[in-house]
């Protein structure tokens, strides 16, 4: 799982994405991205890094979700 951070610059109206964690800069959210693959072949494992980056337990039935090929997660930054 890759994660990355984004940043509210302090002097600009601007966003920051950084692939490392900056104390300088005030932290809008966390993004962890990975392949359903990853969670399908190691989900204790993934569950488990999920909860050691952002102390959040993913809920069983999210899990039984990701894990569901009928119901894909996806994010579509494009849109319609």
């Amino acid at each position: 799982m890759q994660t990355y951070y984004f940043y509210h610059h302090a002097t600009e109206h601007s966003v920051i994405l950084a692939a490392q964690s900056c104390a300088e800069h005030e932290l809008l959210f966390k993004w962890g991205d990975c392949l359903r693959s990853e969670v399908i072949h190691q989900k204790k494992q993934w569950r488990q890094q999920v909860h050691a980056q952002t102390d959040i337990c993913i809920n069983e039935f999210h899990l039984q979700n990701i894990l569901n090929i009928e119901h894909p997660c996806v994010f579509d930054l494009v849109g319609d």
